[in-house]
């Protein structure tokens, strides 16, 4: 049997993201054996079994979670972005058991707070949060209001930004965002404090060499032709001069060529290395950058951050190179959304990729699993070597426990455990454990990295 559920992850998601979660499908027969790794401990329920937001009751408190996206540490620091509660939860400590309590709040006033904003102080449906590699920095990504907050020292209590990217304004241009997905530090010895932007609603990401308070703008774009809307003359293949023209966010919009001088439309154009489609998370080190290109059912993985092109006959030195290999497609041409087994997505959400394994982990959130690949050498769509979520590759069922391709109810109630998720948003490694926001529900999970 085939059912379907939509995914709903607060007021700041985008339509394009509002994408349909098979939380039922083929595999196994009813009754197979379950092989998916136990949590450790879980934060932001009473048991294992229960999915309500804020533990069933109406007020949040320092240990509920309502739509959790994503999580943040630097080994010590904690933060969780609870977005349905339009807060950010914070910890003096990494919690090591699900009795933890959060120490402070960031876009709430107090902890049993939870309506959203855009003022001082105040948060509208974050989704992502991230610490820079050095342990220093912290950015929210504050979806529903179009803009990314950055503290240039990691805060411990709800207090103001010091960078604020976005202008909240309806234009496409270098300082406009609409509802952002994710970001990330990515220093280089060039541009220490670089960040990178998935752009959600506007189909690209956004790469800021040095922003601050006075100089907010993108310095170039991955996905789009330009920063903003333009047109370009160009000769054709033919030596016809053809004039195309681009919106500045339409999905996949390939960069011109002498055998593409066309106009940008999604409806003419197939993916390429160089496109994106509702781009939901990234991340980097300062030298890696894998994006998951949600719209497109993929994640693009670039061995080094791509640098700023320079102006050509058929480019506008506003963009940057394309990537070089591709998880989830067998190639960077190829558009499927609705993937599964061991080396395709549906929904792919969040991205991280481990220092110490070198694995990227990936929220294949519509198939309600976390996938871990080793970073590709060579070759696309490479499958991937651990599951969480699942007993095995091929079940793909939110909250199957007993791993008969149906949801688990209790008194017709879902219900969840210590080895399910579903639709989740992200994760995090720190040491030899992986944190994963179990979004649907409504929980952090923490298991042994696999």
């Amino acid at each position: 049997m085939l059912q379907k559920m939509q995914l709903v992850r607060g007021v700041g998601i985008t339509a394009a993201l509002a994408l349909t979660v098979v939380v039922s499908g083929c595999g196994g027969g009813k009754g197979a054996t379950n092989y998916a790794p136990y949590a450790n401990f879980e934060f932001g329920q009473p048991n294992y079994q229960n999915t309500t937001a804020n533990r069933g009751v109406f007020v949040p408190t320092g240990n509920s979670l309502n739509n959790p996206s994503s999580v943040a540490t630097n080994g010590t620091k904690f933060y969780i972005a609870d977005q349905g509660n339009n807060r950010v939860l914070g910890f003096n400590q990494l919690p090591t058991g699900g009795t933890a309590a959060a120490d402070f709040v960031i876009g709430q006033p107090n902890l049993t707070s939870n309506g959203p904003g855009f003022g001082a102080g105040q948060l509208s449906s974050p989704t992502k949060v991230s610490i820079s590699p050095d342990g220093t920095r912290l950015l929210i990504v504050d979806s529903a209001n179009n803009r990314v907050l950055i503290w240039n020292t990691l805060p411990t209590s709800n207090t103001a930004p010091d960078i604020t990217l976005g202008d909240n304004l309806p234009a496409v241009t270098a300082t406009s965002l609409s509802t952002p997905y994710g970001a990330t530090f990515a220093p280089s010895a060039l541009n220490p404090k670089r960040v990178i932007v998935a752009d959600t609603g506007n189909n690209r990401v956004l790469v800021y060499n040095n922003p601050t308070a006075a100089s907010p703008g993108a310095n170039y774009v991955l996905g789009q032709r330009d920063l903003s809307a333009g047109s370009m003359t160009v000769t054709a293949q033919n030596g016809t001069s053809v004039t195309a023209t681009w919106t500045g966010n339409s999905a996949n919009c390939p960069q011109l060529t002498p055998s593409n001088t066309n106009n940008c439309d999604i409806n003419t154009f197939g993916v390429g290395a160089d496109t994106l489609a509702s781009p939901a998370d990234v991340w980097s080190d300062g030298a890696k950058l894998v994006v998951a290109d949600t719209g497109n059912g993929r994640v693009l993985y670039f061995p080094t951050v791509p640098e700023k092109l320079a102006a050509t006959a058929y480019t506008t030195g506003n963009t940057g190179g394309p990537a070089t290999f591709v998880l989830g497609q067998t190639n960077m041409i190829t558009r499927t959304t609705t993937g599964g087994g061991a080396a395709g997505f549906t929904q792919p959400t969040g991205v991280w990729r481990d220092l110490g394994s070198g694995n990227i982990f990936v929220a294949d959130s519509g198939n309600n699993r976390v996938l871990a690949f080793r970073t590709p050498s060579s070759g696309n769509g490479n499958p991937a070597v651990a599951v969480y979520g699942q007993g095995d590759f091929t079940h793909v069922t939110a909250n199957d426990d007993d791993q008969n391709n149906i949801p688990d109810t209790n008194n017709g109630y879902p219900q969840a455990s210590q080895r399910t998720l579903f639709a989740p948003a992200g994760s995090v490694t720190s040491g030899s454990q992986v944190f994963i926001p179990d979004a649907g529900n409504n929980r952090l999970m923490v298991f042994n990295i696999q």
